[in-house]
């Protein structure tokens, strides 16, 4: 059982790793589409009519993909003035409470853009605009982020717990 769960988590990771290099990649072909935008705009008069979306799609893989990764790195924002004031097991009890509102709101989230995609793909739902996205294309976006982000908070979580149990039994 040991050696599923840890096959598990190293699948989530490398998720979390393969996202976060992806929108790395999506940033530079952003600014790519953009650049190109504005030139033929305002130089040729003549804009893509593709380049808005496609950089909103892309836009959205970049805040939703590598979250989970710069959680697992553990380089979000953090609030420390409070947070480093607190002794070990303040922080961890801050950490766990942190994790289980994380992994709430990231498993409903994951749940409605894994309901949103089925819908989106089984309706065959498309956008109007010129290139006719299948809407559950970007919608997926929102399952695939939000379950790893899911994963490494619970993976987080139980880190947490783990530690608060072995402080307790280094006091008895």
């Amino acid at each position: 059982m040991k050696k599923i769960i840890s096959l598990f988590v190293h699948l989530v990771d490398f998720l979390s790793q393969f996202f976060h290099s992806l929108s790395d990649k999506l940033v530079a072909i952003l600014l790519c589409i953009i650049s190109y935008s504005v030139v033929m705009r305002y130089l040729f008069n003549s804009p893509p009519l593709w380049s808005e979306e496609i950089s909103c799609y892309c836009l959205a893989a970049i805040v939703l993909l590598p979250s989970a990764e710069v959680l697992r790195r553990d380089h979000h924002i953090n609030l420390n003035l409070v947070f480093n004031r607190l002794h070990l097991r303040g922080q961890t009890i801050v950490n766990i409470i942190i994790s289980t509102i994380g992994l709430f709101y990231c498993t409903v989230v994951a749940w409605f853009g894994a309901k949103l995609t089925i819908q989106a793909f089984h309706f065959n739902y498309r956008a109007s605009t010129f290139l006719g996205t299948p809407r559950w294309v970007p919608i997926s976006l929102i399952f695939a982020g939000m379950t790893v982000f899911s994963f490494q908070y619970l993976f987080k979580l139980v880190r947490s717990i783990r530690s608060l149990s072995s402080e307790e039994k280094e006091k008895v």
